[in-house]
């Protein structure tokens, strides 16, 4: 395919590798839900990478580029493992609330930290200020649960409540979005500021200042 003319640049994404030397990356916001009016970019967006990667809509060089992919999410991003290269992208700075995308981050600064056999008794206190709306999996206080159980109401669920157990087990909330942030930081997730461990609180705001 080339290198097309797009900047260098690896914030952090959901990624599958296609083979070829490509890393596909997924997409890194929610598609719109339904019934939701659409939602445009702004005219202005990070430059991280380069100004080109600031623009809103599909960037892509043309000459020699294959089929892009078909994708319902609202950002997107496709680079080169080998060199980082973008090879195309879609609003690739657009700040939207990647709730569930972040948790591939809690999940990658968590998961070595807790045993898989270690049980927990979850008390009312922990599940305290889960955002309005958020997608549970069912955790009650007063119930003991082990640590693989809840990271799969986390994995396979998106349960906000399997998360803020597991945020407090790693010594709260705050120290799990400090966690979270070096490790994003650790990535080269420039785009990333990690607010709450699930996202809920309000959405990770991107982009932050760069040098």
């Amino acid at each position: 395919m080339g290198r097309p003319g797009l900047p260098r640049t690896l914030p952090l994404r959901t990624a599958v590798a296609l083979g070829a030397g490509v890393l596909a990356v997924l997409p890194v916001a929610p598609a719109r839900a339904e019934g939701q009016p659409p939602r445009q970019p702004p005219p202005g967006m990070s430059v991280v990478g380069g100004a080109r990667l600031g623009q809103p809509g599909v960037q892509v060089d043309q000459a020699g580029a294959g089929t892009l992919p078909e994708l319902s999410a609202l950002a997107w991003m496709i680079s080169d493992i080998g060199t980082g290269d973008v090879l195309a992208a879609k609003n690739a700075h657009w700040p939207l609330p990647p709730a569930s995308t972040l948790k591939t981050l809690f999940a990658d600064a968590l998961l070595p930290r807790q045993a898989p056999d270690t049980v927990h008794k979850v008390t009312a206190a922990e599940l305290t200020g889960l955002g309005a709306g958020s997608s549970l999996v069912g955790i009650q206080a007063g119930q003991s649960y082990k640590v693989s159980d809840l990271w799969l109401g986390v994995l396979l669920r998106s349960g906000n409540d399997a998360v803020r157990t597991l945020a407090v087990m790693n010594g709260g909330v705050t120290a799990t979005v400090a966690a979270m942030q070096a490790r994003a930081d650790t990535l080269g997730a420039r785009d990333t500021e990690v607010v709450s461990p699930d996202a809920t609180t309000r959405p990770a705001r991107c982009p932050r200042p760069t040098t």
